[in-house]
């Protein structure tokens, strides 16, 4: 697991859009037929359902960001760091960061 979300490339603020539409769209269909106030132990079971949906893309994109600043951080080297990210394989792992995110599942906030 990384280490956390790099602060270079703006990807926390993005997974904190992302985190915001999968929870509206799990907590809706939760209340959905609902009979009235959600307990404790729903708004618990909400939240780890929230944190396990989102988890391996947020795990995936702290990769991806990591490897795209590696450059900049201490013990980077920025022309090996720098000219990975022209090979064909970084550029095919960057292009999954919107692959299968349509634009109106993402504003309907349905996880991929």
């Amino acid at each position: 697991r990384p280490p956390g979300m790099v602060p270079t490339r703006g990807q926390g603020a993005t997974q904190a859009v992302e985190d915001a539409c999968t929870a509206a769209w799990l907590i809706g269909e939760a209340l959905e037929g609902g009979d009235g106030p959600v307990s404790t132990a729903e708004v618990a079971a909400l939240t780890q359902a929230i944190s396990q949906a989102r988890m391996p893309r947020i795990e995936w994109v702290m990769n991806l960001s990591l490897d795209a600043t590696r450059a900049m951080l201490e013990g980077g080297e920025p022309v090996r760091d720098m000219g990975r990210l022209a090979s064909p394989e970084w550029k095919a792992s960057l292009s999954q960061l919107w692959a299968g995110l349509e634009p109106d599942r993402i504003l309907q906030g349905v996880p991929a």
